[in-house]
Formats: structure tokens, C-alpha cells, sequence
């Protein structure tokens, strides 16, 4: 997932990556891809987002 890319390797683009794994978590919910949606949420628990 290139948003954990982005956290990981980028700490300065930390806003700009929650709120593209923000909008790819609604997406996903929308389109019921449930383990996509899972590992965003997990990303997003680690994260503590």
C-alpha cells in the first residue's frame, strides 16, 4: 500500500497520507472489498490515526 510507503519512508507527508487511506477506507466500504478494507483499518490502528 503506497500510503504506508508514504508514513514510513516520508514522516513529513503524515496528513497527506491519513487522508488518502481516510478516503481509500470509505471507498472500500462503499464497494464492500472487505479485506482491503481490513488491512486500511488495521494500517490505520497501528498508525493510531
Amino acid at each position: 500500500m503506497a500510503i504506508v510507503v508514504l508514513l514510513e519512508h516520508y514522516p513529513d507527508e503524515r496528513p497527506e497520507a491519513l487522508e488518502h487511506l481516510d478516503f481509500v477506507i470509505n471507498k472500500f466500504r462503499e464497494m464492500k472489498i472487505q479485506p482491503s478494507l481490513e488491512r486500511a483499518l488495521r494500517h490505520k490502528e497501528i498508525l493510531g490515526a
